[in-house]
């Protein structure tokens, strides 16, 4: 299986987006951030749910034999650490992914509160913090640039 090319970019600018069609994700998520929102349910439940839904959009597109690139708004690991949660499943659910090639977007400010609010359904965490994490991120794994 050769490498498939995602894009990160809150924006969506660099490549088409990972969702092109209406989804589970985009159905449950007025639900789960009302209830993050409330209080009820943590916010790695809604971080989880989004990481899965990266391993989804991902798996559907080989499964149609593409090979990208995708954009993606946020980096599932990055966003757990930003959000300062330490016991997640982005690691195995980013083995899952399969073998990758990232390229990091633009990390506007407006344009990653914006992504947020679209993805996250609402400003779950400080974007500059997510900013700089992904940047580490990326330098530590030799990602490019879009």
């Amino acid at each position: 299986m050769s490498a498939f090319e995602l894009v990160l970019a809150p924006d969506g600018a660099g490549a088409p987006s990972a969702w092109t069609e209406a989804n589970e994700y985009e159905r449950a998520l007025p639900l789960v951030a009302a209830a993050v929102g409330a209080g009820s349910v943590p916010l790695e439940v809604l971080l989880h749910l989004y990481a899965y839904e990266v391993l989804e959009r991902v798996r559907d597109a080989r499964a149609r034999g593409e090979a990208g690139p995708l954009a993606l708004p946020f980096w599932p690991a990055a966003l757990f650490a930003a959000a300062g949660i330490g016991a997640h499943a982005a690691r195995e659910l980013e083995q899952a992914l399969g073998e990758v090639r990232v390229r990091l977007g633009s990390l506007d400010p407006a344009a990653l509160d914006r992504a947020q609010r679209r993805w996250l359904g609402a400003q779950a965490l400080d974007s500059a913090v997510y900013a700089r994490v992904v940047i580490e991120l990326a330098a530590a794994r030799a990602w490019g640039r879009a």
